[in-house]
């Protein structure tokens, strides 16, 4: 797992530029690594807890990694407070061309940025940044930075419009050339504690050089976004603070093929999956063959050539010079219960979303150390990769169309249903199964669904969702709009895992499904039939 080492303020080249009014508050980094992408970690969300190992401030000469334990979980650090602030150097914007109207009205950014598709609308929709043209510095939005002159608009190369490019120039060393932070709202008052829920949507897009892990020494596999503690009028909230944890989506260790996601900033001691351990990923354990699901949704392994294929699909892996698009949903039910959800989509271009992560009873830790608002509210866009002790090439990544909502966001230029969310299993009696979700493609459109496809396979998550999920069949299809499905063929005593997804003329959305680490035999979408 990664973690985010200081900015020593005596490195010449890094200049922090943040709220004046806050900038001493500051707490930088933050560590972490997905899927059990660090070796030294513990074996994953029911496994022991790791012992973390202290990343020295980045210098010249390259940081060693801890060498790989038998089981996958990563170890990393927290990032201490920096002991001074450098002067506010503001970022030189480069010239912005004209913005490329929004092409294609299925979907497109100005459809769903308004609200077209969301359930509720333009009411769901909180913010969005288009990065059409350069982001002004104000309390909402603002830089971290060491190279200003690395991170810029750029109009020649975006999802559409003008995109972010961070420039990861030769001998840049782990957080170089900086991040952007933004909150949810411009007053900072669109937070969200217990009881609450919110989706983040983003595109991104990757040099062909991000996927060669050979080009960055020792580096921990980089991250694409922090979510984590909103910030107050008085207080810029730190990316480590634990209050409440940090949601980090991250490339699956360095020149991992696919990312995966991670919870918490190095808290540990808690009873529950995902505060046992600091960075503790989202990875299913119980796997055959020892093996672990770095990607538990899609059926990703953490080992290779331990018979669970790793080919896209039901992998979703990475292709250079594509504009990805990432989701991420948090329900917070109460911190330090196992009542939470944590999810994360992801979509190649021009194609539906595929849901790679679900904890249906995530445990979201908030130790209330924060001292800002103590509730999710801002998301960190950067390629942070904790311990890279110096580029050995020119690469680049490219951020556009961020945006966050109450309800789930469509995915982009597709004609498929929005995907729906939430699945339950309820009244469940010697001979069926009622399986329960929550429909977002009824807004409307020619993009609601026609109706959803259910199907079961028989036995846990640990048997059905490994790659290539061939144990899955359908046993049930719903009219337009519905929102559950009785399953009459169940038998006395058989285990069953079951998902839906919607459907419509242009093809399926993602799945929902719901998988248990802290519940018993019957949890989420499992359950024992009496």
């Amino acid at each position: 797992m990664l973690k985010r080492t200081d900015f020593n303020s005596s490195l010449a080249k890094a200049v922090i530029f943040v709220l004046a009014l806050t900038a001493a508050s500051l707490v930088l980094g933050c560590g972490g690594v997905g899927g059990g992408a660090n070796a030294a970690q513990s074996s994953g969300p029911s496994g022991s807890t790791p012992t973390p190992t202290p990343t020295p401030t980045p210098t010249p000469s390259p940081t060693p990694t801890p060498k790989p334990t038998p089981k996958p979980s990563p170890s990393p650090t927290p990032t201490p407070a920096p002991t001074a602030t450098p002067t506010p150097t503001p970022p030189s914007p480069t010239p912005t061309p004209t913005p490329v109207p929004p092409t294609g009205p299925t979907n497109s950014w100005v459809n769903r940025s308004a609200g077209v598709n969301v359930p509720g609308g333009a009411l769901s929709v909180l913010g969005s940044q288009s990065f059409d043209s350069f982001p002004g510095t104000n309390k909402q939005q603002y830089f971290q930075l060491y190279d200003p002159l690395s991170i810029t608009t750029d109009c020649s190369i975006a999802a559409d419009g003008c995109s972010l490019k961070f420039a990861i120039l030769k001998g840049y060393q782990q957080g170089e050339p900086g991040w952007f932070d933004w909150n949810f709202s411009s007053d900072l008052s669109k937070t969200f504690g217990a009881g609450q829920e919110f989706f983040v949507q983003y595109r991104e897009r990757l040099d062909p050089g991000m996927l060669n892990g050979a080009n960055f020494p020792n580096g921990e596999g980089f991250k694409h976004s922090i979510i984590t503690e909103g910030d107050t009028n008085t207080v810029v909230a730190g990316d480590c603070s634990n209050s409440p944890g940090e949601v980090v989506t991250i490339q699956d260790q360095n020149g991992g093929a696919f990312p995966t996601l991670y919870h918490n900033c190095g808290f540990s001691g808690g009873s529950f999956a995902f505060m046992q351990a600091g960075y503790q990923p989202v990875n299913l354990g119980g796997i055959a063959n020892s093996n672990f699901l770095d990607q538990n949704a899609a059926g990703c392994p953490h080992y290779s050539g331990r018979g669970i294929p790793t080919t896209d699909p039901t992998c979703w892996n990475y292709a250079a010079n594509e504009w990805f698009t990432i989701q991420v949903h948090v329900k917070v039910g109460t911190f330090g219960n196992p009542n939470s959800v944590l999810e994360m989509w992801i979509a190649h271009q021009g194609q539906p979303a595929r849901l790679i992560i679900n904890a249906a009873d995530s445990a979201l830790v908030n130790n209330g150390t924060g001292g800002a608002s103590g509730k999710y509210g801002k998301i960190s866009l950067s390629a942070y990769n904790t311990a890279m002790s110096g580029s050995l090439v020119d690469s680049a990544v490219w951020f556009d169309d961020l945006m966050v909502a109450t309800r789930r966001i469509p995915d982009p230029n597709v004609a498929t249903p929005n995907a729906p969310d939430s699945l339950s299993l309820s009244n469940v009696t010697t001979n069926s199964v009622t399986v329960n979700w929550r429909g977002n493609s009824q807004n409307g459109t020619a993009e609601d669904d026609t109706g959803f496809s259910v199907e079961r396979c028989t036995g846990n998550g640990q048997a059905c969702f490994p790659s290539p999920q061939s144990g899955f069949t359908q046993i049930g299809t719903t009219a337009a709009g519905a929102s559950s499905f009785v399953d009459q063929t169940a038998v006395h005593g058989a285990t069953y895992t079951y998902r839906v997804r919607a459907h419509n003329a242009a093809g399926n959305s993602a799945y929902a499904i719901a998988q248990c680490f802290n519940g018993g035999t019957s949890c989420g979408g499992t359950v024992v039939v009496p």
